[in-house]
């Protein structure tokens, strides 16, 4: 790709952000914090996508208990929310690893 192609598709993806309603930038600034933060914690991560994706059910396992926490035990919804980020932040992980 020739660095114009590079400058075009960095306008595209800007523009379409730019457009996003407040809150999702807020989603997304968190899942991406949560990616780096995840980095830094554990650098390594598996070469194969077994384990890749386990990691990503991991989490999504964690979110199923906090909803199902919240729903039947009262818990508040901040853990819900920090579990779907760290949730997506390994989806994330998983696609940029794959």
């Amino acid at each position: 790709m020739s660095l114009p192609e590079k400058n075009d598709e960095r306008k595209v993806l800007v523009d379409f952000f730019s457009e996003l309603p407040l809150r999702e930038l807020e989603i997304l600034k968190k899942i991406t914090d949560e990616l780096h933060r995840a980095k830094e914690i554990h650098p390594s991560w598996p070469q194969d996508s077994i384990h890749q994706a386990a990691i990503v059910q991991e989490e999504a396992g964690e979110l199923i208990r906090a909803a199902l926490q919240h729903e039947f035990e009262g818990a508040s919804k901040q853990p819900m929310e920090t579990e779907a980020i760290q949730t997506a932040a390994m989806a994330l992980r998983f696609l940029l690893n794959g």
